[in-house]
């Protein structure tokens, strides 16, 4: 009888801890459910502002549409560096450059098209005529591998250096200190530069 009471007892024991399992089961269904849901519909509402903001740029709009861009921008989460690439570019549109590089900066620390967004910012320092910020972007750009970024660098970067001197190149590489020209190189392969600048 003891046996049968110890026995009845552990049954119901388990019975109740199977029963919180399962409870425990369903509600984390339930949640899970309920943040599914939630996504759904923050994705319906940012793909309705998006859609209206580029309704409203394509009708010219562009400060309407900006706006919607910023609705779309308070319910996002993993879109934010492409929604800030396409606000980065409106401001653009409207002439806002400061702004617009900010936005360039938000895009940037999300991860979303870094190597253009320095490159694209750089052409806006450029128009705000602040040459050292558009080359440290151009740096950066061409570090990620950015090509159009290396011509813009070439063009408001210029190296400019002045030449000292000339030297005498050896074809094995030595310089030659020669002040004739017979002989010059004659133990090196001879001259492969007569006039190599020296800066």
């Amino acid at each position: 009888m003891k046996i049968y009471s110890i026995f009845l007892l552990l049954l119901l024991l388990f019975a109740c801890d199977f029963s919180s399992i399962n409870e425990e089961g369903e509600e984390a269904q339930k949640a899970e459910k309920r943040r599914r849901e939630e996504e759904r519909i923050r994705v319906e509402k940012l793909e309705g502002y998006v859609i209206l903001s580029d309704s409203l740029y394509n009708e010219g709009a562009i400060e309407k549409s900006i706006v919607q861009l910023d609705s779309a921008l308070l319910i996002s989460t993993k879109e934010t560096g492409k929604l800030s690439y396409r606000k980065a570019g409106y401001l653009f549109k409207v002439r806002q450059y400061e702004l617009s590089t900010e936005w360039y900066q938000a895009s940037i620390d999300n991860g979303f098209k870094k190597d253009t967004c320095y490159y694209i910012r750089a052409l806006f320092y450029e128009k705000l005529r602040d040459r050292q910020s558009a080359v440290n972007d151009l740096k950066r750009a061409i570090n990620l591998g950015h090509d159009d970024a290396y011509k813009l660098h070439d063009r408001i970067n210029p190296e400019r250096r002045k030449i000292s001197g000339y030297n005498i190149r050896c074809c094995d590489g030595s310089i030659s200190y020669s002040t004739s020209r017979r002989g010059t190189c004659s133990h090196h392969g001879g001259v492969c530069n007569w006039n190599e600048p020296v800066y």
